[in-house]
């Protein structure tokens, strides 16, 4: 019996362990869960700028994936507006069609913040933490 209940908590803290793993792999945000960390995609983009990669997220901004088209968003706005980059007609058409977008996506801030929106609705209240990130991100490079 002591074997089975071992194997039990065994195979339900793994299973958690993978759930959180997936969620956090997909999870859009950068101070999450109980370490305040930026999530995995969240943590790509900032490489991308660091390393100036703009060509890349200038794609990212076409993307199948809505997390990529978000970050890429925020990311080519702020650059357009230090003067860094000009968007052309076809991005800024794009970008609106991301804002008006029910595509979802997972935000998540803080220890218990986890939330599927559509991406239209990221753009009412989810966004300021994140965009000061990036905004002080860019200010930097």
């Amino acid at each position: 019996m002591h074997r089975f209940i071992t194997l039990f908590l065994l195979i339900f803290f793994l299973n958690s362990y993978a759930q959180e793993k997936v969620t956090l792999d997909k999870a859009i945000g950068n101070s999450c869960f109980f370490s305040g960390r930026p999530t995995p995609i969240v943590k790509e983009f900032f490489n991308l700028i660091d390393s100036l990669s703009y060509r890349k997220i200038k794609k990212e901004l076409f993307s199948k994936n809505p997390e990529n088209k978000l970050l890429s968003l925020l990311i080519l706005v702020e650059l357009e507006r230090l003067e860094t980059f000009k968007l052309t007609q076809k991005q800024k058409e794009q970008i609106q069609i991301i804002k008006n977008s029910n595509e979802k996506v997972l935000v998540c801030s803080g220890c218990t913040f986890l939330k599927e929106i559509p991406l239209k609705d990221y753009f009412k209240s989810y966004n300021q933490t994140l965009f000061l990130s990036i905004k002080s991100r860019l200010a930097k490079s």
